[in-house]
């Protein structure tokens, strides 16, 4: 059920490095994503899949190589914390890029936060572990996967969680009703 998965959704950042997706997993996966909703249904995002390892690390280094220094230790001290190979990409199976596409209306990003939603849901709901990656819009990560410049909206890593162990989630929202 979407519900119990969307509670169950956490941001993973430690993978099982040796963990390949199954193909029809990520089908699924992309079939979920398709099927969000869209800004008067204009379907302005596409979908990138990467599961090859070499791009996912050139991703990973040229991403953390090009941060500044303050934020380049806050990545340091997650990859000490999760005991991750990778600073940026936590050893994850698979990334999928949310690209704005020749539709795009101006409601790219809400387009791709419903995307980005539906994508970690079918996750979840799959057993997979997932972590949404603001960080990866880049010119760096654009430039290494031929997308157009400003074309990137966020993106987001995947796989079997190595440990399933995570944080305790406090909720810090509030909640307004108007009646």
């Amino acid at each position: 059920m979407a519900i119990s998965a969307i509670e169950a959704c956490r941001s993973i950042r430690c993978y099982d490095p040796e963990y390949a997706i199954p193909k029809e997993d990520i089908e699924k996966i992309l079939k979920a994503a398709s099927n969000a909703p869209s800004t008067l249904n204009c379907q302005d995002i596409d979908f990138v899949v990467i599961t090859n390892k070499k791009v996912l690390q050139d991703i990973n280094d040229q991403v953390f190589d090009n941060l500044k220094p303050q934020v380049q230790q806050r990545y340091i001290d997650r990859q000490i914390r999760y005991h991750t190979s990778q600073k940026i990409m936590y050893d994850c199976s698979a990334c999928i890029l949310l690209v704005k596409n020749e539709r795009a209306t101006g409601m790219e990003q809400v387009n791709a936060g419903i995307a980005l939603m539906a994508i970690l849901t079918a996750a979840t709901e799959l057993g997979l572990a997932s972590v949404p990656m603001g960080i990866l819009v880049r010119p760096e990560v654009e430039k290494i996967c031929n997308l157009p410049q400003g074309s990137l909206v966020v993106g987001l890593g995947f796989g079997k969680a190595r440990s399933p162990d995570v944080d305790p989630k406090p909720n810090l929202r509030k909640i307004f009703y108007i009646e």
